[in-house]
């Protein structure tokens, strides 16, 4: 996973990719813990924070 993440230089394809799981994620009603450990892992691993996805993508 950290070679994959690590591939993802672009700050603006970070956060999408992001949101994206996080969309994929909730697509059956319900994010499993898994799901949400792998989303946290991204975000940190990326330091992005959910204020940063609200604020670049709720414009």
């Amino acid at each position: 996973m950290e070679e994959l993440l690590g591939d993802v230089t672009d700050h603006k394809k970070r956060l999408l990719t992001c949101v994206l799981a996080m969309d994929i994620s909730k697509a059956d009603g319900d994010i499993s813990d898994s799901e949400m450990a792998l989303l946290r892992f991204m975000m940190q691993r990326w330091n992005i924070s959910l204020d940063d996805l609200h604020h670049t993508f709720t414009r």
